[in-house]
């Protein structure tokens, strides 16, 4: 019998994404499951389904700060949240770091992993913004000069929207047997 395909569709931006990769890719071998990195753009699936962020509803809110700690801690993910991260988030978009990651899905698909936990703890452990700026000085090469922002749209959104009609937030995964 063949291994199972689970794809984890996830945005950097979501803390609840950042556990539920760490926890899919540790124990991937022991569940014996063929992982497939999907990156997608939470912005846009809110926008399009009109749901709204956690941080928009106070007791979604209160409930999401102890629970990604409670549930950073017991699956030893070093995610730091507190209330002034809600206005972080808000006012950081992840649409650029999210193509950035769609890239190099599409070229060097080896790098999805460590690239999106890199970005997972700039953002969350290390409380930094994902600009423009750091993805360019980072990986300034030739697969910078590759990346075509209009494809890699293109190819977020259709991830995103395909995804869609059974997301209205993230994370979000698809399981084929």
């Amino acid at each position: 019998m063949g291994r199972t395909v689970v794809e984890l569709f996830y945005d950097v931006v979501s803390p609840y994404s950042w556990l539920g990769f760490e926890v899919l890719c540790r124990y991937q071998h022991i569940w014996n499951i063929d992982l497939r990195f999907r990156p997608a753009f939470l912005g846009g699936i809110m926008q399009a389904t009109g749901n709204k962020p956690p941080a928009m509803l106070p007791k979604r809110a209160e409930y999401l700060l102890k629970d990604v700690k409670r549930m950073g801690k017991y699956y030893q993910v070093p995610v730091h949240i507190s209330g002034d991260d809600f206005k972080r988030v808000l006012g950081t978009g992840t649409l650029e770091a999210m193509r950035f990651i769609t890239a190099i899905d599409m070229t060097q698909p080896q790098y999805v992993e460590s690239l999106s936990r890199e970005f997972w703890l700039r953002f969350w452990s290390q409380v930094q913004l994902l600009t423009d700026a750091w993805i360019s000085n980072r990986h300034e090469d030739k697969l910078g000069q590759m990346i075509t922002w209009k494809f890699e749209k293109f190819q977020l959104e259709k991830r995103g929207f395909n995804f869609l009609a059974a997301l209205f937030g993230m994370i979000g995964w698809r399981v084929r047997l």
